[in-house]
């Protein structure tokens, strides 16, 4: 299983790099949309639909809402508040989310909300993504942080979990996680974001991250809430009685189960460029 995830990785990694350094605006969005109307055929099933046709339709739904998204990202002259608007969303799953561990698992799921959650989640990850890709200074080296900062707190949390996990996190939403896996997610993602941000300094003209305390709290910030992003599809799964959210990528179940944390972690990035990154555009 291990060998099969980062065989799938290792593969889709250059598209990714790609897609963030070297391709049109317009390519990463059409990338984006797509990425995010698959995850909404996904989520479909967090919202109680199981027939093709009324699947097919919540998912013309999320891909419509992420194009809004993308668009209101290249015409809105001040992406500051775009990105503010992105990250505001997440009070009401994080308040979800507080509600379902204080009644210990037993709240049951709600269609409508989880349906329009799904919608406005992948909106909120697209508007994020594109307008930092955009209008914020530095954009490749913020998607690249954002990148890292995700995908370090991924895999530093994975092992560390595994080899000192003890303390469970959330046991009524994801067993699986421990308090040793936030710390060593927190300590992998941090490191792996401090070298992207010295690396950017040395790009010509505005290729940089400010290096400052702010942006360690940013980071600790971003990893934070991707864990309560993966954490609010695993109570999605929970309430539904699903492993995973389906089997697109090999290895790694479904697609959700890859970007959770990434649609979670895009609004604090998007907030950070804009409000550290120097831009005319805040």
């Amino acid at each position: 299983m291990l060998r099969t995830r980062v065989l799938t990785a290792v593969i889709l990694a250059p598209l990714v790099v790609w897609l963030v350094w070297g391709a049109p605006s317009w390519v990463l969005g059409t990338a984006v949309v797509a990425v995010m109307a698959a995850a909404g055929w996904e989520w479909s099933r967090f919202a109680g639909l199981t027939a093709c046709r009324g699947r097919a339709v919540y998912t013309l739904a999320c891909a419509l809402a992420c194009g809004l998204a993308w668009a209101a990202a290249a015409v809105v002259p001040r992406g500051g508040v775009l990105a503010g608007i992105t990250l505001g969303w997440w009070v009401l799953p994080v308040a979800r989310l507080a509600v379902f561990a204080r009644s210990r698992g037993r709240l049951p799921a709600h269609d409508g909300f989880d349906g329009l959650a799904g919608v406005a989640t992948l909106a909120a990850a697209s508007g994020a993504i594109m307008v930092v890709a955009m209008q914020a200074p530095a954009a490749p080296v913020w998607l690249t942080a954002l990148l890292v900062l995700v995908w370090g707190g991924d895999i530093g949390g994975y092992f560390a979990g595994r080899r000192w996990g003890r303390r469970r996190l959330a046991p009524t939403i994801s067993p699986g996680k421990t308090w040793a896996g936030v710390g060593g997610g927190m300590a992998l993602g941090l490191a792996a974001a401090a070298v992207v941000a010295v690396l950017g300094d040395w790009i010509p003209g505005d290729g940089w991250l400010p290096l400052s305390p702010w942006l360690a709290v940013a980071g600790v910030a971003t990893i934070a809430l991707s864990i309560v992003g993966d954490l609010f599809e695993s109570m999605l799964k929970r309430q539904r009685g699903l492993k995973d959210s389906g089997q697109m990528l090999p290895g790694h179940g479904g697609l959700l189960d890859r970007i959770d944390a990434l649609l979670a972690a895009a609004p604090v990035v998007a907030v950070t460029a804009f409000a550290l990154g120097g831009g005319v555009h805040a």
